[in-house]
């Protein structure tokens, strides 16, 4: 086997590990998300704010990382307020109550 050949294969294998391992993540969060707001008692409310807030400097390092500092323009501002409470906290949000009624397989399945 060539050098290219194996290099191809090292990063078609560590693509699959990636994809396999983001999809078991979302399996894991699927599952603990509903034992914490059932079994725990969370406030389905409360706990995407709280997924929100932990995911903010996760997400604002990577874009740095990637762009580096860039300001968005003053009129951007409510545009991307918008699009962050309807996207990202509005979406996890249902997704949140949604588990209280459904089975974590289901919410899964549908997610997928």
């Amino acid at each position: 086997m060539s050098d290219g050949a194996s290099t191809a294969l090292k990063v078609k294998r560590r693509a699959y590990a990636a994809v396999a391992a983001v999809q078991v993540t979302n399996a894991l969060y699927t599952v603990l998300t509903k034992h914490a707001v059932k079994k725990g008692g969370a406030d389905p409310l409360v706990f995407s704010l709280y997924r929100d807030l932990a995911a903010y400097p996760l997400l604002q390092l990577g874009a740095l990382a990637i762009d580096g500092p860039i300001k968005p323009k003053v009129r951007d501002l409510c545009r991307l307020s918008l699009l962050g409470l309807t996207g990202m906290f509005g979406n996890q949000y249902s997704y949140i109550l949604g588990l209280t009624l459904l089975d974590a397989t289901v919410a899964t399945v549908i997610n997928q």
